[in-house]
């Protein structure tokens, strides 16, 4: 393997001089753009494997005259480009997929047709059935509307992606920073909501609007048969989007209670969407990743994983 992190080159200079002294025969170093704080220019000095050049063995923040920095409350602002970065290595793809607006779009085109399929319905069902469908329908235009607010941060998102994956940013500057650390904290944000608008939907009524629409007796009521089908097939991706999110859920949740919250419980579906309403989830993401590099992979850490 290659590839390097994002952005990231070979040390040369005053940086391979400050660097040299903790790397292993069986590890290489690489740098970060200039990134400024307060004025001043940094670089983030990573060592690495020989082979695998993108996962992170040890970490620390060199001012550009050479000078390692010990202090931690720079390192960690430094460390905060490092997961904007990392963001855009695993998820440009996502980005520019979510920057268009075809999904609010289809969600649109079933707003207005569930509206009519529920009023078409809605005397033959009982009051159970009824919620559910009220639901459903709830669950589409909160979709579609923070479907729209992705969209719009990433649109701006997009616009970095080609500056960044080829190096052209020679400096990160305060501003810039800041405008992606904003920009990418929405995203994930909203993307989190919709996330559990998914799973919510499944718990309250997913399973009982699927009976419905595949009623025999109620199919006078669905006259669109072509949305009614894109319906049940949007149900059924969720589903498997469902088992992927939990999962991922899961691995966030253990990640958290291992660097963040050690007094943080098992993981349970009624708190993880509790938890996705009620707190800024990216925040959250920033201050374990933040932890997590001071604690497991900070040159300077007595506790960190490699020696």
């Amino acid at each position: 393997m290659s590839k390097r992190f994002i952005t990231f080159k070979p040390v040369t200079g005053v940086y391979e001089k400050a660097i040299q002294p903790y790397k292993k025969w069986y590890e290489l170093a690489d740098m970060s753009p200039l990134i400024e704080v307060d004025g001043e220019y940094y670089r983030i000095l990573r060592l690495t494997g020989l082979i695998n050049k993108i996962n992170t063995r040890k970490m620390v923040i060199c001012h550009e005259d050479g000078q390692l920095i010990k202090d931690k409350e720079v390192s960690c602002e430094c460390a905060k480009i490092f997961f904007y970065l990392d963001a855009f290595q695993m998820n440009s793809e996502g980005m520019v997929a979510s920057s268009k607006e075809d999904t609010a779009t289809k969600l649109q085109e079933f707003i207005m047709e569930f509206r009519k399929m529920l009023n078409n319905v809605s005397p033959k069902l009982t009051e159970q059935e009824r919620v559910a469908m009220r639901f459903h329908l709830y669950y589409y235009e909160e979709t579609k509307r923070y479907a729209e607010l992705v969209a719009k941060d990433a649109n701006r998102l997009s616009t970095y992606i080609e500056p960044i994956k080829k190096n052209q940013i020679k400096a990160f500057s305060s501003q810039l920073i800041h405008e992606l650390g904003q920009h990418l904290a929405h995203w994930e944000l909203n993307k989190s909501y919709i996330e559990a608008l998914i799973i919510e939907n499944g718990k309250k009524s997913r399973n009982i609007v699927r009976k419905i629409l595949r009623n025999a007796d109620y199919q006078s009521c669905f006259p669109n048969q072509r949305i009614k089908k894109e319906m049940l097939d949007e149900m059924l991706q969720s589903e498997m989007a469902v088992t992927r999110f939990l999962h991922d859920g899961k691995i966030g949740w253990e990640r958290e209670k291992k660097w963040l919250n050690p007094n943080k419980g098992e993981f349970n579906i009624e708190t993880y969407l509790e938890e996705s309403w009620n707190r800024n989830s990216s925040e959250v993401f920033m201050k374990v990743s933040i932890n997590e590099f001071i604690k497991g992979y900070w040159l300077f850490s007595p506790t960190r994983i490699h020696s």
